[in-house]
């Protein structure tokens, strides 16, 4: 992938999560955080009552990794100070690395003379030259916003992070004969947030690094305590810092493979500073 497979970034959150005593007793085991606990936790959701798809929820718990909630944010816009210019919507695409124009130039064309074509030739600039300046992005932000709840930019939205990001990760689960669906989510989060590059900060240098498996679990383990210690050490400086602060959404995973790996309702996505449940 070119400059589109960006190493993404996750927003530090504050909540404050609960989990059983099982996957508390694995995690410190694997040296993950262990989880606060939460006081009369009540859950009903079931697998009747969902009707999210296995995809709908892989993709509802990284929204709460990158965002703080499971709902879609298509409008969120922030320019991060990490290099890599405006961040928008929960799949983080940049106007620096060229996840951003691919969505500009689809919804440009489901929706021609829309308010943020105009900013396509400036944002190929930037992405051709990996730049996170924002000063020739006047009104960008806003413009962003206005057309955020346009269906059209919200598919294209979709689509690309479907080619980027959901597509390869069931490549992979396929390349390494991973069938569970917490694998789909494992890979299509790493991706997310690592990329599908080469450097030795994504996916695939994780995965590179991985022996051969027998046990599914035992390995997606392994690889989840990899990705850790990634997080907390990443060799790119530009991302070491704010990456630490997200390492615990790997504890939250980790959880889930030991607690809910076909990811049934209720999905009870917990760590030290996520808590929340997904249908």
């Amino acid at each position: 992938m070119a400059a589109a497979s960006t190493r993404r970034l996750s927003r530090r959150l504050t909540l404050i999560g609960a989990t059983a005593a099982a996957g508390e007793t694995f995690a410190i085991a694997l040296g993950l955080a262990a989880p606060a606990q939460r006081a009369n936790a009540t859950i009903k959701t079931s697998d009747a009552e969902c009707s999210l798809s296995d995809e709908q929820r892989i993709k509802a718990v990284s929204r709460v990794f990158e965002t703080g909630s499971s709902r879609p944010a298509y409008d969120y816009v922030e320019d991060l100070g990490d290099g890599r210019g405006y961040t928008v919507s929960h799949y983080g695409f940049c106007s620096g690395t060229g996840d951003l124009l691919l969505v500009l130039k689809a919804y440009s064309s489901a929706r021609p003379g829309n308010s943020l074509e105009r900013y396509i030739e400036e944002i190929a600039e930037l992405s051709a030259a990996g730049s996170g300046n924002v000063e020739r992005l006047d009104g960008f932000a806003a413009a962003w916003r206005s057309e955020s709840s346009e269906p059209r930019l919200q598919a294209a939205c979709e689509g690309v992070a479907d080619q980027l990001y959901f597509e390869p990760a069931l490549d992979i689960c396929r390349r390494e004969a991973l069938v569970l669906p917490i694998a789909r989510l494992i890979i299509f989060d790493t991706i997310l947030q690592h990329g599908n590059g080469d450097d030795a900060d994504s996916v695939g240098a994780l995965l590179g690094a991985m022996p051969p498996h027998d046990d599914e679990s035992t390995f997606l383990l392994g690889l989840l305590k990899r990705r850790k210690q990634v997080l907390l050490h990443a060799n790119d400086p530009a991302t070491r810092e704010t990456w630490a602060e997200s390492a615990s959404r790997v504890d939250a995973l980790a959880i889930l493979v030991l607690s809910n790996p076909l990811l049934n309702s209720p999905l009870h996505v917990v760590s030290s500073d996520f808590d929340d449940v997904i249908c």
